[in-house]
């Protein structure tokens, strides 16, 4: 056996082991499975994204691989129940095509059922509700009763949340009349027609006969044992309560229904519920209590976009509620965001747009909006320019004082430094690192005399220049200027440095001289004006001469 083979047999004896201990077969090995036991592998590891998706993806390739439509569509039917909701109409398109391509109609029925589904998930009603026609035409052509039925129900619910609640009640009632039938597990199917037969009746505003349906809801769901339908059927009647004006037991049974609602993470069903029990609180003049649930229904829809005509009220209380309190940023908030719950509304509540009683219209909201921000504009330029004005007065602080302590962390480092430096031999002119175009003799003799200058401490005379030195020293002052040059200094540098080595020597060892001001220091070291001295120390040595007395002082009271 080659290495490469021995390399391949290793990966695969791997990936084989791994996928035993994860307790996942590979993907060739699956698909000699039967659907079945792949099915149930599914089903086991519903919750598991990581384990599901294998068998997902090996059920559908084994599928094409056989050319089986029908395990094909169930397949992709599972994968679009499973994914998250953007990518689930990607697969229902897939789901579309292989459902035609099979050309049963039962298969493409309930593909485009299914991918009504996924539409719905995302809240786009429209959508929605063609697929779900398109999914009735073929399965009335069809013996299969239950997704017949389905897809009436599923019309029902769409036509309901559209407003055209007359034609919702019918298809509700041929559900009911079908569900209930013994020998069907059609146990949700039921009481869930039930409870869209009862909100059909609030929403035409037929209080009693919605109530009536609900309570033969609730009563049927004790029966069947069916707690979370009770309590979605409880919310309707809650909402009827409401209706009634009865309102403390409208608030009774809407708090009864939330928690297993919140549970359900219904978000939509959740929003009801918070926005009835808000207005039943306000019906009651109790503010206080109300307001916290109106909120939540704003929280809702700036998390999840959901918005449904009756809630769209929830922003013309809270516009109002914060005009009596004259807050208009406040108001400008929900006027914005009223004005983006119309926009959802008229894309999917489009039949509904002329029907629904607004407080606000689109043009007054607008004209509401421009004159607050009319308003608030004069009071925001105003603070914004005293927040500009504080921003430059708070940087420039800020930059001061980081530039004080820069200079003083700098100062301190110098100052080390320079108390290190006299400990070292005294400046003095060197020998030339380089030869000069002078003769060697003229330049000892040059380099001599300085070192007499330096020693009889001759650069103290004040107004002393290169011409006087020159004279002084009895040579060219072109020949003195070269030997000092080839140093690295200037003259006017090797006149100060002398001058303020021997400052710094005397306020070292002599701390009488740091009583001495400035102006007299300078006069000592030959210096013309105190501010030619200060200058000259700091170039030398890096800090002021009051920064390196005051420092020499604070160390000699702490030896002392």
């Amino acid at each position: 056996m080659s290495k490469f083979q021995i390399f391949v047999f290793f990966i695969y004896f791997t990936v084989q082991s791994v996928c035993a201990a994860a307790g996942i077969l590979p993907v060739d090995s699956l698909e000699h499975k039967s659907y079945t036991y792949i099915n149930d592998r599914i089903n086991t590891f519903e919750k598991d994204s990581t384990k599901v998706w294998v068998y997902l993806n090996a059920y559908v390739r084994k599928a094409k691989k056989e050319q089986k439509f029908k395990e094909i569509v169930y397949g992709y039917q599972n994968c679009v129940y499973l994914s998250d909701n953007a990518v689930s109409i990607k697969y229902s398109d897939s789901l579309i095509f292989y459902a035609e391509k099979s050309a049963d109609k039962i298969l493409i029925g309930s593909a485009y059922l299914t991918r009504g589904i996924a539409y719905y998930k995302l809240r786009k009603y429209p959508e929605t509700l063609d697929n779900y026609l398109t999914a009735d035409r073929y399965l009335t052509e069809t013996n299969d009763d239950y997704l017949k039925y389905k897809a009436k129900y599923n019309i029902a619910l769409i036509k309901s949340y559209l407003g055209d609640y007359q034609e919702a009640m019918d298809l509700y009632k041929d559900c009911i009349e079908y569900f209930k039938r013994d020998g069907f597990n059609n146990t949700r199917g039921y009481l869930s027609a039930i409870g869209g037969l009862a909100f059909a009746y609030n929403r035409l505003g037929d209080y009693e006969l919605s109530s009536k349906t609900a309570e033969w809801g609730i009563r049927e769901s004790k029966r069947l044992e069916q707690n979370l339908d009770m309590q979605y059927i409880r919310q309707i009647e809650g909402i009827n309560l409401y209706g009634k004006k009865q309102y403390a037991n409208a608030i009774k049974l809407l708090q009864q229904s939330l928690p297993d609602i919140i549970k359900n993470d219904d978000f939509a069903n959740q929003t009801v519920g918070y926005f009835y029990l808000g207005k039943s609180y306000m019906a009651i003049n109790d503010v206080q209590k109300a307001m916290p649930f109106f909120y939540k229904v704003d929280s809702v829809f700036n998390k999840n976009n959901y918005i449904r005509p009756d809630l769209r009220e929830n922003y013309e209380i809270l516009i109002n509620y914060y005009k009596q309190k004259n807050d208009k940023d406040k108001q400008l908030l929900y006027i914005n965001t009223l004005l983006r719950a119309d926009s959802i509304l008229n894309t999917n509540y489009r039949y509904l747009s002329n029907k629904i009683k607004k407080q606000y219209d689109t043009k007054d909201l607008n004209l509401a909006r421009q004159q607050i921000e009319y308003e608030l504009s004069g009071a925001k330029n105003k603070m914004i320019l005293y927040l500009i004005l504080l921003a430059i007065t708070t940087a420039s602080l800020g930059y001061y004082i980081y530039m004080y302590y820069a200079k003083q962390r700098l100062y301190q480092k110098n100052y080390e430094k320079l108390l290190l430096s006299q400990k070292a031999p005294p400046l003095e002119v060197k020998e030339p690192s380089r030869p000069l175009d002078i003769n060697k003799e003229v330049v000892d003799e040059i380099l001599s005399k300085l070192r007499r200058f330096e020693e009889k401490e001759l650069f103290l005379k004040k107004d002393l220049t290169q011409a006087k030195l020159a004279d002084m020293l009895k040579t060219n002052s072109t020949y003195l200027s070269k030997v000092i040059n080839n140093n690295g200094k200037t003259f006017t540098v090797y006149l100060n440095e002398l001058r303020i080595n021997y400052t710094i020597d005397l306020l070292t060892r002599k701390p009488i001289y740091r009583n001495y001001t400035i102006k007299a220091l300078a006069e000592l070291s030959g210096f013309s004006t105190a501010q030619n001295f200060s200058d000259a120390f700091l170039i030398t040595t890096g800090i002021r001469p009051s920064y390196f007395i005051s420092k020499l002082s604070k160390e000699y009271l702490k030896v002392s």
